[in-house]
C-alpha cells in the first residue's frame, strides 16, 4: 500500500491495517486486548463500540473488534482480486467512516444530514441491524471504489477539503529563484549544496576562467572556502587548490595536469576567494569540443554570506468540496407483488433495491470516467500498428509492443504536466478488451474475472498498467480502439478525481398509498468532482490505436 504524505488519519490506517492482516496471517489470536486493536485508529474503535451491543445479543463474532476485522479482510481481499492492487489507506478509512455514519446518529449528523436509519441489510435476516449494516455498508463501500480516486474525509457539515501540500524555496538561491517549486521533476537543482560547478569560457582555449555565484543570476559572484576548489576537464579531476590553503586568504594557488589523446597538459591559475573568480592558463592550447569546469564550496562563514542560507517553505493549500446526492424511489402495487411472488419467485422489492444500487454504483464510476475522458481528449498520443501491411512480417505480440512506447511516452507527458504522478490504470471498450485477451501472457495477464455487463477488470498490461473493460466510453471502429489512461498519486488530494462519501447509501420504506401502492426510497449523500487543482486534473489520456 501506498504512504500518504498529506493526511496523517490515511497513513496511520494503512499501517494499522497491514498490521491487522499480517497478525492474522500468522495466526493471532484476534480478542480485544491484542496489539492491534489497542492501536486501532479512532474511527475503528468508535466503529467497533457501536455493533459492540448488537454482538452482545449473539452471532458469529465475540467482538465488534472482531466483526469489523472480518468484514475488513473478507473486503480488502475482494478489492485485491478486483483492481490488482490492495486499498490506500484513504479508501479504507472511508469505508468505514461511512459505515460509522450508517450506523451512529451522532457521526452522521455532524456531517449535517439527518437520516432516520433503516436497514440496508436482508430484512428477513435475524441478525441484529446495527451489525447487518455495517457489515454491508463497510464491504459495498470499500470494494465498490473507484480505482483512480482520491477519498477524502468529508466529516464536518457535507464539505471535504483537498490538501495539497507543497515546498518552494524562500530565498533566491543557486538553480532556483524565490517562490520556485522544489517538488517532483522540478526538485534536484542546486539549492541546499554549497557546492557549486560553474563551466569556464575561454577564448583562445589556453586561459579559462569563471565565477562561482550563490544564485545562478548572482552577477557579483560569492566568497568561496580557499582550500575546496577543484579543477574538472571533460568532466574528470584534474588538480585544484591545495588541501593546506587557509581561510584567511585573499587568493589561492592552482595547479593540475590532464592527459588528452596521449598528450599532457599542465596548468596552473588562482581563485579570488572573496569574489569567487577563478583563472587558470595551461601550457599549451587544449584542443577544440575541451570542457573545462571549476568545482568550489561557497564560504557561508564569510560576513557577505550573512542571511543568505537556502530557506525552504511548505504551503498547504486547500480546495474544498461539496457533497452532492443520488436518489430514486420504487413503487408497486399489491398486484404486481403478489405477480412477481407466485410467476417470477422473486421479492420485487429486494430486485428494486438491488437495481438500485447497482445503478448507483455504475453511474458513480462512468461519471467519472467520463469526466476523465473529457480531459484526456486534450492528450492524445496516436500509434498506427498498420497491421495489414505488416502481419505477414511482425507477430501480433510484436506489434503491440510498439503500444508500449507510445504509453512510456505518454506516462512520463502526464508526470511532467501533474509532477506527480503517471498512468495507473488502463481503460477499454469490447473490441480493446478482444484485442488485449488474445495477446500471449507476456504481454497480457488477464485477470481470470469472468466477462460481465458492466465495469470490471480485465487483466494486466506489460506487467504495469492495471486494464478495465467499460462499456459505451471510449471511440472504436472495426480497425481501430482508444484506450483512456488515467494516473494515480500516492497523495489522496492529487488524485485526478476526488470522492467524499458522507451517507452509505439508505434504503427509506414507504407508506402504502390510497392505491395500495408500496415501495422504498434510495439515498445517498457524498461528493465527487474532478480535481479542482489542475495540475492533478490533468492526469488523463488518451492512445488512440489505427491500424489493427
Amino acid at each position: 500500500m501506498a504512504k500518504d504524505k498529506a493526511y496523517a488519519a490515511f497513513d496511520q490506517m494503512e499501517d494499522w491495517v497491514s498490521e491487522l492482516m499480517a497478525a492474522k496471517k500468522n495466526n493471532a489470536t484476534f480478542d480485544d486486548a491484542s496489539n492491534e486493536w489497542k492501536k486501532a485508529p479512532q474511527v475503528v474503535q468508535e466503529l467497533s463500540e457501536v455493533v459492540q451491543t448488537d454482538v452482545a445479543k449473539g452471532g458469529l463474532y465475540a467482538s465488534g473488534n472482531q466483526l469489523v476485522g472480518a468484514v475488513l479482510d473478507g473486503a480488502i481481499s475482494d478489492y485485491e482480486k478486483a483492481n490488482g492492487a490492495k486499498p490506500s489507506g484513504a479508501i479504507i478509512h472511508n469505508a468505514l467512516r461511512v459505515a460509522l455514519n450508517s450506523v451512529s446518529s451522532h457521526s452522521l449528523s455532524k456531517s449535517g444530514v439527518p437520516v432516520t436509519f433503516d436497514d440496508v441489510g436482508s430484512i428477513q435476516s435475524d441478525a441484529p441491524i446495527n451489525s447487518n449494516r455495517v457489515t454491508v455498508v463497510l464491504y459495498n463501500t470499500l470494494v465498490e471504489s473507484v480505482p483512480f480516486g482520491g477519498y477524502i474525509d468529508m466529516s464536518e457539515n457535507m464539505a471535504g477539503k483537498i490538501i495539497i501540500a507543497n515546498h518552494v524555496a524562500g530565498s533566491t538561491t543557486g538553480g532556483y529563484t524565490e517562490n520556485q517549486s522544489l517538488d517532483g521533476i522540478l526538485g534536484g537543482k542546486p539549492f541546499m549544496s554549497h557546492e557549486r560547478t560553474v563551466e569556464m569560457t575561454s577564448t583562445d582555449k589556453t586561459t579559462f576562467s569563471a565565477k562561482f555565484k550563490y544564485a545562478d543570476n548572482d552577477s557579483a559572484g560569492s566568497p568561496i572556502i580557499p582550500s575546496a576548489t577543484q579543477i574538472l576537464v571533460n568532466g574528470l579531476p584534474s588538480g585544484g587548490a591545495a588541501m593546506q590553503a587557509t581561510v584567511t586568504e585573499k587568493t589561492s594557488g592552482l595547479s593540475g595536469s590532464i592527459e588528452i589523446n596521449d598528450v599532457t597538459y599542465t596548468f596552473t591559475g588562482t581563485t579570488t576567494n572573496e569574489t569567487g573568480e577563478v583563472t587558470i592558463k595551461f601550457n599549451s592550447a587544449v584542443p577544440e569540443g575541451v570542457k573545462v569546469y571549476a568545482v568550489g564550496l561557497l564560504n557561508y562563514e564569510n560576513k557577505l554570506m550573512k542571511e543568505k542560507r537556502p530557506i525552504l517553505m511548505a504551503n498547504a493549500r486547500s480546495h474544498e468540496l461539496r457533497a452532492g446526492f443520488y436518489s430514486a424511489i420504487y413503487q408497486a402495487t399489491q398486484e404486481a407483488k403478489t405477480q412477481w411472488n407466485k410467476e417470477i419467485r422473486l421479492d420485487l422489492g429486494s430486485e428494486s433495491m438491488l437495481a438500485m444500487n447497482n445503478q448507483y454504483a455504475a453511474e458513480k464510476h462512468m461519471t467519472a470516467l467520463r469526466a476523465m475522458y473529457r480531459i484526456g481528449k486534450n492528450y492524445i498520443s496516436s500509434v498506427n500498428l498498420n497491421a495489414s501491411v505488416r502481419q505477414d512480417q511482425r507477430s501480433r505480440e510484436s506489434m503491440w509492443r510498439d503500444v508500449l512506447f507510445s504509453l512510456t511516452t505518454a506516462d512520463q507527458n502526464m508526470v511532467d504536466r501533474t509532477n506527480s504522478f503517471g498512468i495507473g490504470v488502463i481503460y477499454v471498450g469490447g473490441k480493446g478488451k478482444a484485442e488485449l485477451t488474445a495477446l500471449p501472457n507476456d504481454v497480457f495477464v488477464p485477470s481470470g474475472i469472468s466477462s460481465r455487463a458492466g465495469i470490471y477488470r480485465i487483466g494486466t498490461l506489460f506487467g504495469q498498467y492495471e486494464v478495465y473493460y467499460a462499456p459505451n466510453l471510449v471511440q472504436e471502429t472495426s480497425s481501430s480502439i482508444e484506450m483512456l489512461c488515467i494516473g494515480r498519486s500516492e497523495q489522496t488530494g492529487l488524485n485526478p478525481y476526488i470522492f467524499g462519501d458522507v451517507a452509505a447509501p439508505t434504503f427509506l420504506k414507504m407508506n402504502v398509498d390510497k392505491d395500495l401502492r408500496e415501495g422504498a426510497g434510495y439515498f445517498y449523500a457524498g461528493a465527487a468532482s474532478v480535481n479542482p487543482y489542475i495540475k492533478a486534473a490533468c492526469g488523463a489520456s488518451i492512445i488512440a490505436i489505427t491500424g489493427i
